[in-house]
């Protein structure tokens, strides 16, 4: 059985975030793994032997949501067309958790399941597309991929000061979302601060969902981009806003559009 380990370093403006991954590398052998070796359906251990154990040096985004630094086990659950990614807060097993602990699933997002034209004989765990405040986690073998791209807000001193102003924390990070959205130039910042409030608060306004699901298709996360904009298109008209509500439909037109393409 190969033992693997991959790691990958960004470097922002003021700090360094680490990510490594840890997982033993089962070979085919002729096998069919997956819908076979490894059923559909079902929670796999993502590799072999002990748990595949992935480490962020520092909070991620990922698909709208905030994972806070720290180890887990990364479970899956294959699929024919789409896969699960479970984080799990205990990373101790041997194999799968005997019993299986939902409130020790952290994180739970769906990906898609892309075919390869090319064999791969060990299970590969790679992190690619590096930059300073991006990258992708790929699972490989047979024929099979899975791709999650995960983001590395880089806070600097502006921001900071942007999220101390006087006011109530929530209207303080989307006053800090607005501030980056309208630079440009730095859309990750600006969703990481519009998540902070989304995912620790229920109940706000819709034109916070509205600038959330911006930012998703700003970076190219369409699914979640869809997602937020029905949330915000629900409360506009509720609201009776008719201006936020056609601005809402013309967008989930095109979005629903770039959601459902076909892989290239």
């Amino acid at each position: 059985m190969l033992k693997s380990k991959t790691s990958a370093t960004f470097i922002g403006h003021k700090e360094i975030t680490e990510v490594e991954v840890s997982y033993s590398r089962p070979l085919a052998k002729g096998r069919t793994i997956f819908d076979g070796l490894v059923p559909f359906g079902k929670v796999w251990r993502t590799g072999a032997n002990g748990n595949t154990m992935i480490t962020f040096s520092s909070d991620v985004l990922i698909q709208g949501t905030i994972l806070r630094q720290g180890t887990y086990a990364l479970y899956t659950v294959p699929g024919a067309s789409s896969w699960d990614i479970i984080f799990y807060s205990n990373y101790s097993n041997y194999g799968l958790p005997r019993p299986w602990i939902p409130n020790d699933v952290v994180l739970k997002v769906s990906v898609e399941r892309h075919s390869l034209d090319y064999h791969t004989e060990a299970m590969t765990i790679n992190l690619n597309l590096l930059s300073n405040s991006s990258g992708e986690l790929e699972i490989l073998w047979e024929k099979t991929s899975v791709k999650l791209i995960f983001r590395i807000p880089v806070q600097t001193q502006k921001e900071s000061e942007v999220i101390l102003l006087g006011g109530i924390p929530e209207t303080d990070y989307y006053c800090a979302a607005e501030f980056y959205a309208s630079q440009g130039n730095d859309p990750v910042r600006a969703l990481w601060s519009i998540s902070s409030v989304i995912q620790n608060n229920e109940d706000l306004p819709y034109f916070y969902y509205w600038l959330k699901s911006l930012l998703d298709a700003k970076t190219g996360d369409w699914k979640s981009a869809v997602e937020t904009a029905r949330i915000a298109l629900d409360g506009a008209l509720k609201a009776q806003n008719e201006r936020y509500s056609e601005m809402i439909r013309s967008s989930l037109v095109e979005w629903t559009a770039f959601h459902t393409l076909p892989d290239s």
